[in-house]
């Protein structure tokens, strides 16, 4: 409804209020769009405690989902969360570790491997998931402001009420 807006108030409309409150979702979220009809799946801190959303796209066939389990929640201790995180990512980089010194080591058979490069890939792979560790167990890494979620998000569903839902 706001696209038909002169483009300086579209662009304060998405910059002042759908950007921030989009971001605030976004952020919390993984796309699984590499998998067929993948989950949009989100993880919400509430104090020691986790929430995981998910909700896998919907087939236009009439069909209902391939999942088995399309859409649910589950809450847990975040320390709990955190220290499966933190397992599941040393363990995936370990095993990262050692497929780039076997390709390293002895190449792929007919292809050609950029070894600087992959060596280069997986040190900054272990430097980008070394800093987000590092966020999961930062104490307030950010402050929501939640009057401003909250004027938002109410903003835009009266704007929407009434109208189909996507």
């Amino acid at each position: 409804m706001y696209s038909d807006l002169p483009d300086e108030d579209y662009d304060r409309f998405c910059e002042e209020e759908y950007g921030p409150l989009g971001e605030w979702l976004y952020d919390r979220c993984m796309d699984s769009g590499h998998l067929t009809e993948g989950p949009l799946i989100g993880y919400f801190r509430w104090g020691d405690r986790m929430k995981i959303l998910w909700d896998s796209v919907r087939t236009g066939r009439g069909q209902g989902s391939i999942w088995k389990y399309p859409s649910g929640a589950y809450e847990m201790k975040y320390a709990d969360f955190a220290a499966e995180v933190s397992r599941f990512v040393n363990a995936f980089l370990r095993d990262m570790d050692a497929q780039t010194m076997e390709v390293v080591r002895h190449g792929i058979p007919g292809v050609f491997v950029d070894r600087e490069a992959l060596i280069r890939e997986n040190r900054q792979r272990r430097e980008i998931f070394g800093r987000q560790l590092q966020d999961l167990y930062a104490e307030n890494r950010d402050k929501t402001d939640w009057k401003k979620i909250r004027d938002l998000y109410e903003k835009m569903r009266g704007e929407t009420s009434g109208r189909r839902q996507l």
